[in-house]
């Protein structure tokens, strides 16, 4: 399949008003994802598989797996994640991303040798996949396409989304997110770390409710702007901390985030996943 490297998308007056639709909200493209996950008959399909995954945070991993799935759909095949032992589980939380296993894979090995198999690797992959996109889709923009394959890694098992509603309940519309990054920083990234009231600056007027998903405690922030009511998560399961403060924050009326942080991205993606003309505020 033909493949090309990033692109900007186009103004939307170059689109067919069918066009705008799935620009907007992607409804062709994520069952054309679906579908080629989930093939007919496993042991006859062919796959890109990685043994292992890239970084050990959940958001590098996450930007792996994406790049993985990306490959995969260019070449017209099945993406696999093999997970080495004692490693994380990210698939536990979330829909599958396949009905296929590692007993098709090797079916289809018998079947067709070793062509049935393509790895995906990091950093091997990074130059030729990371950035690039099918040419069919072209016309929407790097981002979108991105966006895309985010929210089907990232669909929520119906318990998760059971444990969002049940956070939600916590929160009155229209509601802010704020992701906030105070950890220890390296000398060099010293300039990333925006003051509180940056973010809040982002909030728009009348707004009372935020939504906090942070790295720290940030009482002695929160404090100052007593006029705010904040929320964080209230209830989670073992191993979904990470995931749920993501779909909540996705979940926002308006998202905030310094975009160096692959967790905000995640969020932003999940966010314009779902609808891309959704309101994004880095």
């Amino acid at each position: 399949a033909e493949r090309v490297q990033s692109t900007e998308a186009p103004p939307s007056s170059l689109l067919s008003p069918e066009e705008k639709m799935e620009f907007r909200f992607g409804h062709k493209v994520k069952a054309a994802l679906y579908g080629q996950q989930h093939p007919p008959d496993c042991r006859r399909a062919k796959y890109v598989v990685a043994e292992k995954h890239g970084g050990s945070g959940f958001g590098s991993r996450v930007w792996f797996y994406r790049m993985c799935l990306s490959k995969a759909f260019q070449l017209g095949r099945v993406f696999l994640q093999m997970y080495p032992l004692g490693a994380p589980q990210d698939e536990h939380h979330v829909e599958p991303w396949t009905n296929c296993t590692h007993q098709d894979r090797l079916q289809a090995v018998a079947h067709y040798g070793p062509d049935a198999v393509v790895q995906c690797t990091w950093p091997g992959d990074v130059l030729l996949w990371l950035a690039s996109m099918p040419t069919q889709y072209a016309q929407y923009g790097l981002l979108w396409w991105q966006s895309q394959l985010v929210w089907y890694l990232l669909r929520p098992s119906s318990e998760m989304q059971a444990l969002v509603e049940e956070n939600r309940k916590y929160l009155k519309r229209p509601y802010a997110a704020l992701h906030i990054r105070y950890h220890p920083l390296k000398k060099a990234e010293s300039g990333r770390r925006q003051p509180f009231k940056n973010y809040l600056r982002m909030v728009p007027p009348n707004w009372t409710q935020i939504f906090l998903a942070a790295d720290k405690n940030i009482s002695s922030h929160t404090d100052k702007y007593p006029e705010y009511t904040y929320t964080y998560k209230q209830r989670w399961i073992k191993g979904s901390d990470v995931l749920l403060d993501i779909l909540l924050l996705a979940s926002s009326d308006r998202l905030v985030f310094t975009y160096s942080s692959c967790f905000g991205q995640m969020a932003m993606h999940l966010q314009l996943g779902r609808d891309f003309c959704h309101p994004v505020h880095a």
